[in-house]
């Protein structure tokens, strides 16, 4: 799809969005500039709404954010896909983001985590730093000094992750 004014290489994009309950989905166009830097890992849609949260590698800043939301922003403006007034709002995933696969696990070994797990019948949470992913389990060193442990917990096992602030002064 082509957009005036917007280069001959702007294609469309198709972003899941939630519109009255029901699951739909709209093409959006975007700049491949975009896409080739960010990727957009959430998009929702309510009546007065469109939410999206960009990721890359090397972290996201304010200033990705703002350069992500102006650009979409006249991208949007222009393809004018939504039927009502809109708020467009760019975010990142944040300092204590969710871990959710095995990817994201191994791109932050070395960085603290919270690990909320099934142990038997009940539920257990470590805080610790992750030193370790293999393909079913992740290792999180607990404690520090002569107080330290390491403790596996199987990825199956995971109800939920994601990355804690580092408080220490290391």
């Amino acid at each position: 799809m082509r957009v005036a004014g917007l280069g001959t290489d702007a294609i469309a994009q198709t972003f899941p969005i939630v519109l009255g309950g029901c699951r739909n989905s709209i093409a959006v166009v975007s700049a491949p500039y975009l896409e080739r830097s960010f990727e957009f890992r959430k998009r929702f849609f309510n009546e007065s709404e469109l939410r999206v949260r960009i990721d890359r590698p090397e972290g996201v800043t304010l200033a990705d954010c703002e350069r992500v939301s102006k650009s979409l922003s006249a991208l949007l403006d222009q393809a004018d896909p939504f039927p009502t007034r809109y708020e467009l709002e760019v975010s990142s995933p944040g300092a204590e983001r969710p871990l959710r696969n095995l990817e994201e696990y191994r791109r932050f070994i070395g960085r603290r985590a919270n690990v909320r797990y099934r142990l038997g019948d009940s539920e257990q949470v470590a805080e610790g730093r992750l030193t370790a992913v293999s393909d079913d389990m992740i290792e999180l060193q607990l404690g520090d000094g002569k107080h330290l442990r390491t403790v596996a917990i199987p990825l199956v096992e995971i109800a939920a992750a994601r990355l804690a602030i580092d408080l220490s002064r290391r």
